[in-house]
């Protein structure tokens, strides 16, 4: 008995050795938020275009998972008070394409960079970029020309970083409206439409004042004169409030479910009064008509803090419609949700608005991710520190606008590209969720890049909000949703009587320690019945690069607050599909829980 005592405790030392040795050459695990060390090494990249200063306003990645930035690169200086954008120094276009590791991608351009000089002296920058279907790199921006004036500025690029030649003035096109605001409109943000065209918001001045512009151009950059109510091609509209006609710019755009638009950026809070600002939103149809019902005509301004300078940069859209902010209020980041109707959503931070702690901080891109919580970006300066003391932030709140603990340090993580000052101005996703970020480093003399863990996909709008499907059975029938998504099974004796039973889709739901792929519904019939009186077979499909462990996916379904699987049997599972039976009537999901080590008790 002692010999095999002693064998049995020498056997679980060298088992024990062996796993934690096994632990040992184990790659770390990174959580949400972690800088992605695989990209430059340490997860940031500085790309700099000789000793001039550069910054990247926008960031798109394509298809083949190659990653674009553009801005401009000169001798201009874009911190200009709070103005985001430059309005003096000699700059041209500046892009940067990476490959997947944050190397430069010597098959682009030169060495991976491309710059475009439009006219000496002048000022150019590119604010928004968007990767068309055919791989060609669409920038949409302004230049100011001495003497002349700004310009919207429109730019298309071959995917090897040439400029297209079929696309306006070999490969760029100057804008200006002639008939209302002839010597200046400025785009900021673009978005890019299903047929090709696609819509740029800013500003136009038609006289003394800033007037909020939205614009449409056709796939050829020219304009769409269908669209607009002011001149073809163009909605300029002003900005009123007790003190008069006062400045107003649109800075970031967003499409609506209804196919209309919401654009975000400021409205002076009093006329001739710099300093004092207030968040802007204005919301049009497809057509660029503004929507009466939504605010005071279409119109809606927030002053987020009494007497604060309040500018939005950034604009995203819940799949319920609800419109999410965010920008700064005085020194300090800030966010604000609206109804669909422009009043202020209480149920979001204090009566709609959150304004972050941090000093010294703006926010200046958002997104709302899958499942329901808001990822925003932007920049802020170390505790007690100056402007060189900046960093990149990303901030992830749960939906109703508390920060997420789970992420970061209090729901913040910062990076530093660079060795001093770095600002983030954009933010997107690649296909396996991580986050990028690209802005300026060591006080914009280059443009810099983050990547960063997410297991989170974004909502994109592609996912349907209120797809729908109807069935009419009595001795059984199959229903499927209109995206191919989802398809019930119900057998003969399911029912008793003939029933209208109907499939929703959902907005996805914040389901704390589970994890949603992309599938919320709900079942209902009509008349209305307490159950299915045999199983349904209920399949459904999702995508294989999902960030959960596909052992632990399951159909789940709500009963009050609580996500529950009693009364689920799972028949079938692969890396894409799910197939179960229930007879229940309720909400359902696709959960499960994300990619984390799992340690076996292996002494006793």
């Amino acid at each position: 008995m002692p010999h095999s005592a002693t064998l049995k405790s020498a056997i679980r030392v060298l088992f024990l050795a062996a796993f934690l040795l096994t632990l040992a050459v184990l790659p770390a695990l990174s959580d949400d938020g972690d800088l992605d060390v695989t990209f430059g090494g340490d997860g940031k990249v500085t790309t700099t275009f000789g000793d001039l200063n550069a910054l990247a306003y926008a960031i798109a990645v394509q298809d083949d998972g190659k990653i674009v930035a553009a801005g401009y690169t000169g001798n201009g200086d874009w911190y200009l008070g709070t103005n985001r954008y430059l309005d003096l120094g000699s700059t041209n276009l500046a892009l940067a394409r990476f490959n997947s590791d944050g190397s430069l991608d010597t098959s682009f351009g030169s060495g991976g960079k491309v710059t475009t000089s439009l006219e000496a002296n002048n000022t150019a920058a590119a604010t928004s970029i968007a990767i068309q279907p055919d791989g060609k790199i669409l920038l949409a921006g302004y230049v100011y020309i001495i003497d002349w004036g700004n310009f919207t500025l429109l730019a298309r690029y071959n995917s090897d970083g040439s400029l297209d030649t079929s696309f306006g003035n070999g490969g760029t096109i100057l804008h200006q409206f002639v008939q209302t605001c002839r010597f200046d409109s400025r785009g900021y943000a673009l978005v890019l439409l299903p047929d090709g065209k696609f819509v740029v918001a800013g500003r136009g001045v038609p006289g003394s004042k800033y007037y909020t512009a939205l614009m449409r151009f056709n796939a050829d950059g020219s304009k769409d004169t269908t669209f607009g109510v002011s001149e073809g091609g163009l909605t300029l509209r002003s900005v009123t409030n007790a003190s008069g006609t006062v400045d107003a710019q649109l800075f970031a755009v967003a499409k609506l479910p209804d196919g209309g638009f919401i654009g975000a950026g400021y409205a002076e809070s009093v006329a001739n009064v710099s300093g004092m600002a207030d968040f802007l939103l204005v919301r049009y149809d497809s057509e660029g008509t503004l929507d009466a019902a939504f605010g005071n005509g279409g119109i809606v301004t927030t002053d987020l803090n009494s007497g604060s300078n309040d500018k939005a940069y950034g604009v995203a859209v819940q799949p319920n419609g609800k419109i999410v902010v965010a920008g700064f209020s005085g020194s300090h980041f800030a966010l604000a949700r609206y109804n669909e109707t422009g009043s202020l959503d209480a149920t979001f931070g204090s009566g709609g608005i959150v304004i972050s702690t941090l000093s010294n901080s703006e926010a200046q891109a958002v997104r709302v991710l899958n499942n329901g919580q808001i990822l925003v970006t932007g920049f802020a300066a170390l505790s007690g520190g100056g402007d060189s003391s900046r960093t990149f932030i990303v901030a992830r709140y749960n939906s109703d606008g508390s920060p997420d603990a789970n992420f970061g340090n209090g729901g913040i993580v910062r990076a530093r590209p660079g060795l001093t000052q770095a600002e983030g101005f954009a933010m997107a996703f690649q296909p396996d969720n991580k986050l990028l970020v690209a802005g300026a480093a060591n006080a914009s003399k280059g443009f810099a890049l983050a990547r960063f863990q997410n297991a989170l996909a974004p909502y994109t709008g592609t996912l349907p909000s209120t797809i729908t499907a109807t069935v009419t059975i009595t001795n059984g029938g199959t229903l499927s949703s209109a995206d191919q998504r989802v398809t019930v099974q119900l057998p003969g004796g399911a029912v008793t009587a003939t029933t209208i039973v109907t499939y929703t889709y959902r907005a996805p739901l914040n389901t704390g320690a589970l994890h949603g792929i992309d599938r919320f519904f709900d079942l209902k019939t009509a008349p209305p019945v307490a159950q299915f009186n045999k199983p349904v077979t209920i399949s459904v499909t999702y995508p294989a690069n999902n960030p959960l462990i596909s052992d632990s996916i399951r159909l789940y379904w709500l009963s009050g607050t609580t996500w529950l699987t009693h009364g689920i049997t799972t028949t079938a599972r692969t890396s894409t599909s799910l197939t179960s039976l229930t007879s229940h009537f309720t909400v359902f999901a696709v959960l499960g829980k994300a990619h984390s080590l799992y340690l076996p008790l292996l002494l006793k």
